[in-house]
């Protein structure tokens, strides 16, 4: 009996790690200037809004605005003109940051958390990762696709991957990968598909699976165009279910 599990990994430009990443970003820096800093930040995009909110109780005042411009130029590249970040031109920051509830705060005073959840997650020696191997597998497909040199790949992508752990094999492989509007999906569907297989191949695992390429045709809005984006909602993508 067949045992397939797929995992999904998104890139950069999906709006959900977008706004996971200005918050990681904000995170970081309030950290590296004051250890003790707490700091718990959402952020919501939609279209060239940029909503960051929540608590924040820090000796450091981070720069949002900065953090938020070098989240988008890495993901950009510097390619800002082939239209690979349309939200760049221009964004729109709004700040909802307040510092941490006083009564939260007696309890993470007293050596406690300042939130309660369930979270999961293991090591596995299936790579050299330590990761699932389709997850692995759809994480460097991504890697390839954002080096690639051509101009007609944008930002936005996601990538998924089926794999039969009763038989070794990937079984199925789908992707969805903005694209300039100048183009059809039949333009690059082998550059994509022989991404795939590159990938696959990093691995030792075979290429002959499913290939299914922006499978519900043309894909050129993208990013928080076409999907709000929200901190926390692609977890699942680093997880294999």
């Amino acid at each position: 009996m067949s045992r397939i599990l797929t995992c999904e990994q998104v890139s950069d430009g999906h709006p959900d790690k977008i706004c996971d990443q200005v918050a990681d970003a904000i995170v970081t820096d309030c950290l590296v200037h004051d250890k003790e800093s707490r700091v718990a930040i959402e952020c919501l995009l939609k279209d060239s809004r940029l909503i960051i909110a929540g608590e924040l109780t820090s000796k450091h005042q981070p720069d949002y605005r900065k953090l938020v411009d070098d989240v988008l130029e890495r993901i950009g590249k510097g390619k800002t003109e082939y239209g690979r970040m349309e939200i760049i031109n221009p964004l729109d920051v709004a700040l909802m940051v307040r510092e941490q509830s006083p009564d939260i705060a007696l309890g993470v005073d007293k050596g406690g958390a300042g939130d309660q959840g369930i979270m999961f997650g293991y090591a596995t020696n299936e790579t050299p990762e330590l990761l699932p191997v389709p997850f692995a597998v759809a994480t460097k497909f991504l890697r390839l696709l954002k080096n690639h040199p051509s101009k007609m790949f944008r930002a936005d992508a996601k990538a998924q991957v089926s794999f039969d752990y009763s038989s070794g094999r990937i079984t199925a492989f789908l992707c969805s990968v903005q694209h300039s509007p100048d183009v059809e999906v039949s333009d690059f569907r082998h550059i994509i598909e022989g991404m795939m297989v590159l990938a696959a191949c990093e691995y030792g695992l075979n290429g002959d699976f499913v290939k299914l390429v922006n499978p519900t045709g043309r894909f050129v809005v993208g990013g928080s165009f076409a999907d709000c984006g929200v901190t926390g909602r692609k977890l699942a993508c680093d997880t294999v279910r």
